[in-house]
């Protein structure tokens, strides 16, 4: 228990009720005292204190001052003896509790394994939930020791249920695919460590090491457990070989039913750091259940990159053009400023001397070189610009970031909830089946997306316009605006990409379980009710003879 309690916290939970009080009434000096401290404490804790010392003055001094006994006699009250016995019996009846036996123990472990800790791992959760439902069964709590050896023998029991269980889930091709990734991850280690050290040899293999067939080309578990670089082609090429690896193994996508992330995320933890060796010596399940682990949560984790690299690669093909031609337009002009004051003395002049020349009226109120510099700047506004700019972004795209749209197409899934964004999910199907294609346009009867998809300061150059007014569409065009509106979308989530985690499916962020157990996850998140669902609760509180289906 905690030392510090501030005052209002002790007025919560540390102030005696009328019921408290009857209990009281006939006792008196440190008996009233004590017994006060040991009802008040088993209410909290759902067990009585293993020693004096473990409750704090602080609250022994705030409830000797409700039952009017010096908070020094505390420690006069027997800590031994039939007195205590007896108050603590009398404090059970009273609160309807009873001794936990061998038999609840073994339930609330049963319970532990089953519904919580699929769900929790840390100690201290676990402890709470333990306490919680010792207290829904009206239980007295162990002592804390022995609560900590009750815990941690179910979370042993939990994880080899847990590794046997997902043994029996992979199929015997996925098991064979694991045991060949930490193979392969251990012979290319044994590489890594007599290579250099054993010249003449070839390419450093004793005779009696394990052959390791086009290892330094393949991805291995130390790729897998890498981090992407720096934002590039290169490395979505890379987070994508590691992404086909992983769905080469071909794991179940329930391998881990109800398990949730965090939890799972411990083993997966445990196989990013350990030695191959060290995992070879683990047993087959506890081994393959490590392993799988790793893949599925790195390939939710390279998924997620591959979509993150994504949105800043787009982003970068059009900051880039767009800065590069803003820069070469402000190496060619400078920014005039009062364009009003400029257009008024110009207007004046003009309306005074109408039958003057242009050069003998005008350019003495504003110089060549200033309606030079108005010029250059409104054709910087202009089309021409966003032409410019334009070009630029279609030669960075299709002279180096066009080679990942093919592989990019191919591996990742993107999805839709929402039917005004179809027409994107169908620009991405489109490009998809064109994208290895030697058309400069695509095909007439083809149905493609415009409106929702190309921006309108881009859909001069993607709609191209023949002479005999046929409109046709530029597919590398269109394919710079399939990505800018992708990326768009996918940053607030109205289309998602299956396989991932934080761009995953947002119908799978509330629990399966949320509308069965809303009260939980409402006080879980300390939120009160919606106010219309509180208004419904309260008059059927007070209506409680009437016909519910009206409310």
């Amino acid at each position: 228990m905690k030392r510090q309690w501030e005052t209002e916290e002790l007025v919560e939970h540390w102030t005696l009720d009328v019921e408290d009080r009857t209990l009281l009434d006939n006792k008196t000096g440190a008996t009233r005292l004590g017994f006060a401290i040991l009802l008040k404490f088993f209410r909290r804790e759902g067990r009585f204190p293993q020693h004096k010392n473990e409750v704090p003055g602080i609250v022994i001094t705030y409830l000797s001052t409700q039952v009017g006994v010096d908070a020094s006699a505390y420690m006069q009250y027997a800590w031994q003896g039939r007195t205590i016995e007896y108050h603590r019996a009398q404090i059970r009846e009273a609160l309807s509790f009873r001794e936990s036996t061998v038999a609840d123990a073994e339930q609330m472990q049963q319970w532990l394994v089953t519904s919580v800790l699929p769900q929790e791992h840390q100690d201290e959760r676990l402890r709470e939930q333990a306490y919680a439902w010792l207290r829904r069964m009206h239980l007295e709590a162990p002592t804390p020791d022995r609560l900590t050896r009750l815990i941690r023998s179910a979370a042993h029991t939990f994880e080899q249920q847990f590794y046997e269980a997902t043994l029996a889930r992979l199929p015997e091709e996925a098991q064979a695919a694991l045991e060949a990734l930490l193979s392969t991850e251990i012979a290319e280690a044994w590489v890594r460590d007599v290579d250099g050290g054993m010249e003449g040899e070839q390419a450093g293999l004793a005779p009696n090491a394990p052959q390791a067939t086009a290892a330094s080309t393949a991805v291995t578990l130390h790729h897998l457990r890498m981090d992407p670089g720096r934002v590039g082609l290169a490395t979505m090429l890379e987070e994508m070989a590691k992404l086909w690896r992983i769905r080469e193994l071909k794991l179940p996508d329930d391998v881990f039913p109800g398990m949730a992330r965090k939890v799972l995320a411990v083993y997966r933890n445990r196989a990013s750091v350990e030695e191959p060796s060290r995992l070879r010596a683990h047993s087959k399940a506890k081994r393959l259940t490590y392993l799988s682990a790793l893949c599925v949560m790195r390939a939710q984790e390279i998924t997620d990159g591959l979509v993150d690299l994504l949105i800043h690669i787009v982003h970068k093909i059009d900051v880039r053009a767009e800065k590069r031609v803003e820069q070469e337009y402000l190496n060619e002009f400078k920014r005039v400023a009062n364009k009003e004051g400029i257009l008024y003395r110009i207007a004046e002049a003009a309306v005074g001397r109408p039958d003057e020349p242009v050069r003998e009226v005008v350019f003495p109120v504003a110089s060549e070189k200033l309606l030079r510099e108005v010029i250059k700047e409104y054709k910087a506004k202009s089309p021409a610009f966003r032409k410019q700019v334009h070009l630029i972004m279609r030669a960075s795209y299709s002279h180096h970031y066009r080679r990942m749209v093919p592989e990019l197409l191919d591996v990742l899934d993107f999805q839709s909830n929402n039917e005004l964004y179809r027409p994107v999910i169908r620009a991405i199907q489109l490009v998809k089946d064109y994208v290895r294609s030697p058309r400069q346009y695509y095909p007439d009867h083809e149905i493609i997306p415009i409106k929702e998809v190309v921006a309108p300061k881009w859909r001069e150059f993607v709609v191209e316009q023949d002479d005999d007014g046929t409109s046709r569409v530029n597919r590398l065009n269109y394919e710079v605006c399939m990505l800018q509106a992708l990326r768009e979308k996918v940053r607030v989530r109205e289309i998602w990409i299956e396989g991932a985690n934080r761009y995953r499916n947002p119908d799978d962020d509330l629990p399966t379980d949320f509308s069965q157990k809303r009260d939980t996850y409402y006080e879980a998140l300390r939120q009160r009710y919606p106010i219309e669902r509180r208004s419904r609760l309260a008059l059927r509180r007070w209506l409680p003879n009437r016909n519910r289906a009206t409310c």
